[in-house]
């Protein structure tokens, strides 16, 4: 597509030149200006700026080409195998663990954590968008039949992690108080512009397409207050822990982070 821009580029500049003398000239000279505008724009965005999306779309491409690199257990420098030698301090999470948005993993609290207590073996297994259910699936996986001290396993926990329990009917039986917001033309012409333009992506997914998503804050809230949702995420909590004790003797130390929106996180 980014091909058909400088295409369409060209050929303008091309026909600037043919229609110099004629009373077309202004205005597709206006159209040439425009269109190195664009394509310009779009150049940048698409091959030079590198900053995280935060929404998983391919505006983060360039950022995450840039700055993830994936170890031989396909994890963001897990620090894995675990140590035989020293005690192990396991973190599992979601993004927050993972270290999205971070250009280096050396800025996770798990390396922080590391650097304060030397005497300890960190291992980091985040992985962006898990849930508890996942998280019992990567213990199992990259600690399962270890023979290592384990005496505390830290999980990141975000207020969105109840969704992992949840059913089709338990999403269709709690409703937000407000009918979410929906899709206008318009909306679907720049999703659909979406899929060929990095510049028209990251702008719309950054002020068009949050309103679109608003109301899930609120029906989140909503499962927490619905009993028969808390039972199951509950007892899938509790098979955490109770995994974490039977299978690595470890404690659980569940870390509750909080939610801050853009404006307030960015005032602190």
């Amino acid at each position: 597509m980014f091909i058909g821009y400088i295409g369409f580029t060209l050929a303008l500049a091309a026909l600037v030149y043919v229609l110099r003398r004629s009373r077309f000239a202004n205005f597709t000279l206006m159209l040439l200006a425009l269109s190195l505008g664009l394509t310009a724009l779009e150049g940048y965005y698409r091959y030079i700026f590198a900053e995280s999306s935060g929404f998983g779309h391919t505006a983060g491409e360039n950022f995450e080409a840039r700055y993830y690199r994936f170890d031989n257990f396909g994890l963001r420098a897990s620090n894995l195998p675990l140590s035989e030698t020293k005690e192990n301090l396991v973190v599992a999470g979601d993004s927050f663990v993972f270290g999205a948005g971070l250009k280096s993993p050396k800025e996770r609290f798990s390396e922080l954590l590391a650097a304060r207590y030397g005497q300890l073996h960190v291992v980091n297994l985040g992985l962006s968008g898990s849930e508890t259910t996942d998280e019992i699936r990567l213990l199992e996986r990259y600690l399962g039949g270890t023979k290592a001290s384990i005496p505390l396993v830290i999980v990141a926990y975000f207020f969105n992690d109840i969704q992992g329990d949840l059913t089709a009917a338990d999403r269709e039986r709690v409703q937000p108080p407000l009918a979410p917001a929906q899709p206008t033309r318009v909306d679907s012409a720049l999703q659909w512009m979406s899929h060929y333009s990095r510049f028209v992506e990251l702008f719309y997914f950054r002020i068009g397409y949050p309103r679109l998503v608003r109301e899930r804050l609120g029906q989140i809230r909503m499962f927490y207050a619905d009993t028969a949702v808390m039972a199951q995420h509950m007892a899938r909590l509790e098979q955490l822990r109770a995994e974490v004790a039977q299978k690595f003797s470890a404690r659980l130390l569940l870390v509750l982070l909080p939610f801050l929106p853009r404006r307030v996180a960015e005032r602190h």
